[in-house]
């Protein structure tokens, strides 16, 4: 290929890109001051909001103690299949955490995490926890 050819298609490229992002500059323009990652408006990004959420509420799952003890965890006997979260409507997921009483006594790819989204009978997710966290 030539140099003008190359230098051709790379000024097509930047054209088309610079385009395509120029509809992008008035995306999340609802987003509450409060909501906005510090700095957010110093950059000027049109992707600065992206990944926030709009008018909405937050949910959290944890294995909090039910009967009022401290006994915040949960036990999970071989082969038994326990549901950590199961949480209706749209979301995102920022935060997974899981902790091991005795993990000598644990091979971590033992244990398999499953994800199922919008009432899935097969996991979009199925990975050895190990493996999902790369320990």
């Amino acid at each position: 290929m030539s140099k003008l050819v190359i230098r051709s298609a790379c000024a097509l490229a930047v054209c088309a890109a610079a385009g395509a992002l120029s509809g992008c500059a008035h995306l999340r323009t609802d987003v509450d001051a409060r909501f906005r990652p510090l700095g957010a408006d110093l950059y000027g990004s049109p992707w600065a909001h992206l990944a926030h959420l709009g008018p909405g509420r937050s949910k959290r799952a944890s294995s909090w103690d039910k009967t009022g003890g401290n006994w915040d965890a949960l036990t999970i006997q071989p082969g038994e299949t326990v549901t950590l979260a199961d949480i209706e409507g749209p979301g995102m997921i920022t935060h997974i955490y899981f902790t091991m009483v005795h993990p000598h006594l644990l091979d971590y790819r033992d244990a398999v995490l499953r994800m199922y989204w919008d009432g899935e009978t097969t996991p979009s997710v199925e990975v050895p926890l190990g493996d999902f966290f790369c320990v």
